[in-house]
């Protein structure tokens, strides 16, 4: 009933099928290949975080109108610039998660220093220069810098422009 030309185009046939499916499978592993990743790097996403908690938190750095009890988020009190306070400010367990520097200068006129003050120091300025060797793993850092233009109030409460510029410096997971 089959003769030899048949036969041979059927496996001609299912030599291109094999070839397909082979063609196929290979796509679909390097398409899961590219979309699968195995860690995250939430070191920018969680630098922001912990920026945002000191900006905007109650008890932290911006000025509080003591009639009202309002929050005032681009103003900053340099009063309450200080490093006891940043302390007070983000209270957690794990102390090795996070340093941070927060410096604030005039804009424009001269860019002097008006204040500086950290939150975890001793762990800032050991994880900050690890962060400029590019070590990828554990052992090394990521600094995270953010500049914002801001309002401040001096001790004598005038309102000036100013530049503040914080670091977060986290260790690699």
């Amino acid at each position: 009933m089959h003769k030899k030309g048949f036969v041979v185009w059927d496996i001609a046939i299912w030599v291109y099928r094999f070839l397909y499916m082979i063609l196929v499978i290979l796509m679909t592993v390097f398409f899961i290949n590219v979309m699968y990743t195995s860690e995250i790097n939430i070191q920018g996403t969680s630098s922001g975080v912990y920026t945002q908690q000191f900006l905007y938190s109650r008890n932290s750095i911006s000025y509080e109108d003591p009639l009202t009890l309002r929050i005032y988020p681009g103003i900053i009190d340099v009063e309450r610039l200080n490093t006891s306070r940043l302390s007070e400010a983000f209270v957690l367990e794990n102390k090795e998660l996070f340093g941070a520097r927060f410096t604030l200068k005039q804009f424009p006129e001269t860019g002097n220093l008006v204040a500086q003050a950290y939150y975890n120091q001793q762990w800032f300025e050991r994880v900050a220069p690890l962060s400029t060797l590019n070590v990828q793993g554990p052992g090394g850092g990521r600094l995270v810098t953010q500049n914002y233009l801001v309002r401040y109030l001096d001790a004598a409460r005038e309102e000036y422009t100013g530049v503040l510029t914080v670091e977060v410096a986290t260790a690699n997971a």
